[in-house]
């Protein structure tokens, strides 16, 4: 089951979409902690995205059918609802080295990360949102909680996993789905939210 997640971290295969079923099963949880928050959506992979706030006090400031994020999507269907101040994409092609990398933002200017981060970079990615005291919820490999950068923070109780056992699945660039059902789902069986919110 875990082949896949491992060979897809050799290869650098790391753009899985995460579907909108599961975004929407798994924050809905997180309701009143995202009141009021200043939510950044990196690790898009879309080099349109340089750094775009998208959705700003009740306001959208992007037509949601150019926006590909399913992150941002979900945020921006349930932005009034849960109270959301605003919601900002942004993305990085390493193909081509346009947009901006998650090591490059200056998460200062945010409350909350969420995203589905490259499974190759996880340990980096938890190790930058720990030293910028930021709040995230974020998609990562089940083997993640060993990670040297991880591991700690799990055993202080300053970092959970979330109530999804396991994901429905992801969607890759070419339009295929990689499903928990399939015979080929072992990556989203092998994947967890993880989040420094709380979880009952």
């Amino acid at each position: 089951m875990r082949s896949d997640l491992i060979n897809a971290q050799k290869q650098k295969e790391d753009e899985f979409i995460t579907l909108f079923d599961d975004i929407s099963s798994e924050l809905t949880h997180y309701k009143s902690q995202l009141k009021g928050m200043k939510i950044l959506c990196p690790c898009d992979w879309d080099e349109s995205y340089e750094e775009k706030t998208i959705y700003l006090k009740n306001k959208l400031k992007k037509k949601t059918k150019s926006i590909n994020c399913n992150f941002a999507k979900y945020l921006i269907a349930q932005a009034e609802n849960f109270g959301i101040k605003s919601i900002t994409s942004s993305g990085y092609n390493p193909a081509n080295g346009k947009g901006i990398r998650f090591q490059d933002v200056d998460y200062s200017k945010y409350d909350m990360v969420i995203t589905n981060p490259p499974f190759s970079q996880f340990n980096e990615f938890i190790k930058i949102l720990f030293e910028n005291k930021i709040k995230f919820l974020v998609i990562g490999p089940q083997t993640g909680v060993h990670y040297k950068h991880v591991f700690p923070y799990i055993m202080k109780k300053k970092l959970k996993l979330g109530y999804a056992k396991q994901l429905i699945g992801f969607k890759l660039r070419n339009g295929k789905e990689i499903l928990s059902s399939n015979k080929d789902g072992g990556i989203p069986r092998a994947c967890k939210w993880f989040t420094n919110l709380k979880v009952n």
